[in-house]
């Protein structure tokens, strides 16, 4: 599944790579996050993606829609359904 969710974030473009964090916070449970970077923006190398992250003013909306809805097509291209 984490293949499968890295191909479809490359998918939406300009995303130099993908960023799989995870954290755990003592319970029974973890984490999981998937940070795309911008591709060529070489301050986010390696473990500061998750601070850019923060820091970085939000995708807008309509983009961010745009963006969600073909990862779920990616996703559902490789094998399952999107119901974005």
């Amino acid at each position: 599944m984490i293949v499968r969710l890295n191909q479809a974030i490359l998918a939406v473009g300009g995303i130099g790579r993908v960023h799989i964090n995870r954290w755990g916070d003592g319970g029974s449970h973890f984490h999981v996050f998937f940070y795309g970077r911008p591709l060529g923006d070489v301050q986010m190398f390696g473990f500061t993606s998750a601070m850019w992250a923060m820091i970085r003013p939000p995708t807008p909306d309509d983009e961010w829609s745009r963006n969600l809805a073909l990862v779920a097509r990616e996703l559902a291209r490789q094998g399952g359904r999107s119901v974005a």
